[in-house]
């Protein structure tokens, strides 16, 4: 590595002086073409001194890039069959009414005693056998009835009330006129008459049959 070095330093300065030494325009063409030649030599061999020769590339083997491995395919589930719906019944015809039942119009029921107002505008009740609130008046046309706990009262078609049943506290006792309407209440029962005051009657232990004098419902 040294020798090759010192002759590129001795060449150099060998140049020099001949230059300094060369007549200008007369030497230096043939002055140049010697350097240049010294210099071409000394180049190769440093580049043999220091293997500067790239050494020949090697083949790499390619890359191995693993194949992408194929999805199963999707798979869905058969479901189980279903159960089928329960079958609806058909509705059918309604029953046919009794050949001796009666169509009714208005029914109330109490503590012991249920009544009903028949479209014949008649009355009929039931309760305990042997009871008075068992029988209503006979022979009689309604257009409303009411029942208390055991007792029951109806207006009639003329416009006049009708009570039965237990009368402790004279329940079944209404007072007379005209009337378009009658309601029971527990021991007590009350009507409108047709000018629109209110006529109670039965217990008033409370005021509950007295009803405020002059007020007229419309």
């Amino acid at each position: 590595m040294q020798e090759p070095l010192k002759l590129i330093v001795a060449t150099a300065g060998a140049t020099r002086r001949l230059g300094r030494l060369a007549r200008p325009g007369l030497m230096a063409a043939r002055v140049l073409g010697i350097v240049a030649a010294l210099l071409a030599a000394l180049v190769a061999a440093c580049a043999d001194e220091l293997n500067l020769t790239p050494p020949p590339l090697t083949p790499q083997p390619a890359l191995a890039i693993p194949a992408t491995p194929t999805p199963a395919p999707f798979k869905v589930a058969a479901l189980p069959p279903s159960a089928p719906p329960p079958a609806t019944a058909t509705p059918g015809p309604p029953p046919a009414p009794a050949a001796n039942l009666t169509p009714l119009e208005q029914i109330a029921a109490g503590d012991k005693v249920q009544c009903a107002l028949r479209v014949d505008d008649r009355v009929i009740c039931r309760g305990g056998a042997g009871s008075p609130w068992w029988h209503p008046p006979a022979a009689e046309l309604y257009r409303q009835i009411t029942v208390g706990p055991d007792y029951a009262c109806g207006l009639r078609r003329d416009g006049t009330i009708a009570c039965w049943g237990d009368s402790e506290h004279s329940q079944t006792t209404p007072p007379p006129g005209q009337f378009t309407a009658v309601a029971a209440g527990n021991q007590h029962a009350c009507a409108l008459d047709t000018a629109g005051y209110a006529h109670c009657w039965g217990r008033d232990t409370d005021g509950q049959a007295t009803p405020p004098a002059g007020l007229v419902f419309a």
